[in-house]
């Protein structure tokens, strides 16, 4: 990958990679669900990798829950109805956010400084992740022409190999405006 493009996916927002907005009520859903929900839904305590972008919403929905859940006093996780009215607020703002961001494909369309000769500049799909280098586990990021051939390099990493670190990437298969 060369250096601007490196460049660029460390200072670029990224997008949303929902394809629809039912991925995204199932991305949040996923992301703020138990692990035996999990379980019981897809046979395994973890989100779908397919889910993972919409944890780039965590933080926010975290507080958005902390914030409706504080007037209860601590024992309110205990209480069914409040916790549940609490969460489902939550994810309420998740799939608000996940749903403005279905199809913006470059957020950063009013930065004019970023126009990278525009008509010659296209869309990479990149994934930040942990490879074994010398024994040692480092970061690293690799970008892709097409969503699915990141998305294929995912699903290596969320299960592993000698070299991909397992389940080590960051934010999922984010788009990056760039040259090559």
């Amino acid at each position: 990958m060369s250096k601007l493009l490196f460049f660029l996916a460390m200072i670029l927002p990224a997008t949303s990679f929902a394809e629809n907005r039912e991925s995204c009520e199932e991305a949040c859903w996923a992301c703020s669900a138990s692990e035996s929900a999990l379980r019981s839904k897809y046979g395994s305590p973890r989100i779908p990798s397919r889910f993972k972008f919409a944890q780039r919403y965590d933080d926010m929905t975290s507080q958005e829950y902390k914030r409706c859940m504080a007037p209860h006093g601590p024992m309110a996780v205990l209480n069914r109805d409040i916790s549940g009215r609490c969460t489902k607020q939550a994810n309420s703002l998740c799939k608000r956010k996940c749903n403005t961001d279905v199809g913006s494909s470059y957020p950063n369309k009013g930065i004019e400084s970023q126009n990278l000769q525009e008509s010659k500049a296209r869309t990479w799909h990149c994934l930040c992740y942990k490879e074994k280098i010398r024994g040692l586990a480092t970061e690293s990021t690799a970008c892709r022409k097409t969503a699915k051939e990141c998305w294929r390099l995912h699903g290596k990493v969320d299960n592993g190999t000698k070299i991909l670190v397992e389940d080590s990437q960051g934010e999922s298969c984010y788009q990056v405006r760039a040259l090559h």
